[in-house]
């Protein structure tokens, strides 16, 4: 493999690497089991940690004692990533981890 030295562009994982977006994930789900009528603690949160989005749902509406159909699993999954995602949209510089800038 040959190694150009004309890159054009790099590619960063964002969540632990460039800002620390787990108390976003943290948030948007309990937004997500509060309205579906149940609470989701800090401590259920440390069992999701390396777990993806539908199996962290599964677990979630396990908990909270929730059956769901999977078309009904994909609408809950979106709508947890669509706040995830409005919520890191509003990061400020100030939430940037030490060392990502320079």
């Amino acid at each position: 493999m040959q190694i150009s030295n004309n890159n054009i562009a790099c590619l960063f994982d964002l969540d632990g690497v460039l800002v620390d977006t787990a108390v976003y994930h943290y948030q948007a789900w309990k937004a997500l089991a509060n309205s579906l009528g149940f609470d989701f603690t800090k401590e259920q949160n440390e069992h999701l940690k390396g777990v993806n989005r539908m199996r962290s749902l599964e677990l979630i509406l396990e908990w909270g004692g929730v059956e769901k159909t999977p078309a009904e699993r994909e609408v809950l999954a979106s709508v947890k990533n669509d706040n995830y995602v409005s919520m890191i949209s509003k990061m400020t510089a100030d939430e940037v981890l030490p060392g990502s800038v320079e």
